[in-house]
């Protein structure tokens, strides 16, 4: 997020000068009048490597935003005053990027801004969910139990998430050592085996040659192998910021065999949890699906959001919005129709994220049971086309003997 340096005067006529790292300069001015501060000048400021590099590594986790949302909770339910609260806890917490963001949000709540439009300073940290639920709070002096609520919905993402992760680190291990032991194999095993086969001119079966043409494209081309999967890391970390990439990446997570379906099921867990909460909060509708196209994290529902927030603010039911969508599944556009008719849809919308977070959890560990023997039977015939290949041709020249 870009850093803007600013200089302002006080009513006292004190002339104040500091950073500020917001969206834009509008908001930079913004928060400066909110705090009755008369804005002189904003310019952008570079932010160097060094400082990038900072942000890289001192990255807030889902796990700290969980922890600081349910101390400050438990500070503001023991009416302790906000400022004083946020300064406790930007001294006890063990994330230093977070620390040094909720000192930065005391001092913008101790100069009068609000802790809703404090937060929302820190866009990187803090998403338009969590501002617009601390709003809710402040708006209905209930900020201790949202900002529970909100601890409770980051764990259960949290969770969710730390499954998926834990259900794939053994297979994805197991692929990895595979991979690694193949191509040492076929570096440096597979040739010494094969140089006396190769060399007495006899007819070699067909395993042996596909062994032999392996291995020596291994072994010719390694830095052209090497450079390729550079390149093809490369696309994967840098084409999600290319508009266009992200749209492709994203509508092939999707059509993915298997993991495609789990891929949809996340995405609807994420819609229908955000947008209860933002209902029940009493967010408008229309804002709420706005602020949740933002949050699903994947371009092909981001699109379906925005269009069915354009017809919600056009004056129609969201239910009918997303029928026409395949990805959107009837049965979740229909049980949000009879919320919509009961006046019930936030309580309808948090059945179906439970639903699909069950689903979920349910195909993940699935898959992880088919993941196992699918890996001992690839192993099983990795080492037979090894060993056939490079037994075949020593024996059929022992028979000749």
């Amino acid at each position: 997020m870009p850093r803007f340096l600013y200089k302002a005067r006080d009513q006292s006529g004190h002339l104040l000068t500091a950073q500020m790292e917001v969206i834009s300069e509008k908001v930079v001015r913004d928060i400066l009048r909110e705090k009755n501060l008369l804005p002189l000048s904003v310019q952008e400021v570079d932010q160097g490597v060094g400082e990038q590099l900072s942000h890289f590594f001192h990255r807030v986790k889902t796990k700290d935003l969980v922890v600081f949302s349910r101390q400050l909770a438990v500070l503001v339910s023991a009416t302790v005053p906000i400022v004083r609260a946020l300064r406790i806890l930007a001294q006890q917490t063990e994330s230093k990027g977070l620390s040094a963001v909720i000192a930065d949000v005391a001092d913008s709540v101790d100069g009068g801004a609000r802790l809703s439009a404090a937060l929302h300073h820190h866009h990187r940290i803090f998403d338009d969910f969590f501002v617009y639920m601390i709003r809710s709070g402040e708006t209905t002096g209930r900020l201790d139990e949202v900002l529970t609520y909100l601890a409770d919905q980051k764990e259960k993402d949290y969770q969710l998430l730390s499954k998926i992760i834990s259900s794939m680190i053994y297979p994805a291990f197991i692929v990895v050592v595979l991979v690694g032991m193949f191509i040492f194999m076929m570096i440096y095993v597979i040739p010494k085996l094969l140089d006396v086969v190769v060399t007495t001119g006899a007819e070699l079966p067909l395993p042996t040659k596909i062994l032999v043409t392996t291995s020596s494209i291994f072994h010719n081309y390694w830095w052209l192998i090497l450079i390729g999967a550079v390149i093809f890391g490369f696309v994967l970390s840098f084409g999600k910021r290319v508009a266009f990439m992200k749209n492709i990446f994203d509508t092939l997570k999707l059509h993915l065999p298997v993991f495609g379906n789990i891929f949809k099921k996340i995405y609807l867990t994420r819609i229908a949890r955000s947008l209860s909460n933002l209902l029940a909060s009493g967010v408008p509708i229309n804002r709420s699906v706005a602020i949740v196209a933002d949050l699903v994290g994947n371009n092909v529902y981001r699109k379906i959001l925005m269009d069915a927030h354009d017809q919600v603010e056009a004056g129609k039911p969201l239910s009918s919005a997303l029928l026409k969508y395949k990805p959107i599944p009837p049965m979740v556009a229909q049980m949000m129709d009879i919320g919509e008719e009961t006046g019930r849809l936030d309580q309808i919308l948090k059945k179906i994220s439970d639903f699909y977070a069950d689903e979920v959890t349910a195909l993940t560990e699935a898959l992880t049971s088919l993941i196992e023997p699918l890996i001992i039977i690839l192993l099983g015939a990795a080492a037979l086309i090894l060993v056939s290949g490079v037994l075949m041709p020593i024996y059929s020249i022992t028979s000749q003997f």
